[in-house]
């Protein structure tokens, strides 16, 4: 599952999975506050990765994988924020 709040990388990477055969693969339009209890996931998560997270992203990344009781975090924060 990939996470992202803007539609167009949503789109693009439905796209790029579709062209190499991904089939595995789903992109939502969500906020990862939002994906916390969106019925479109699991309850549990295995494995949340959070690269270049701006801002509060990587907070967010936190919340989720304890909310979703993952096994493994990978976290790159930003460098700027």
């Amino acid at each position: 599952y990939g996470i992202e709040t803007r539609e167009e990388l949503v789109r693009k990477s439905e796209e790029l999975a579709a062209r190499l055969g991904f089939d595995g693969m789903s992109f939502l339009n969500l906020s990862v506050a939002d994906s916390i209890t969106s019925p479109s996931l699991p309850e549990q998560i295995d494995v949340v990765t959070a690269l270049h997270a701006c801002d509060t992203a990587t907070d967010d990344a936190i919340h989720f994988a304890l909310a979703k009781q993952a096994r493994f975090i990978v976290l790159v924060p930003c460098c700027q924020a």
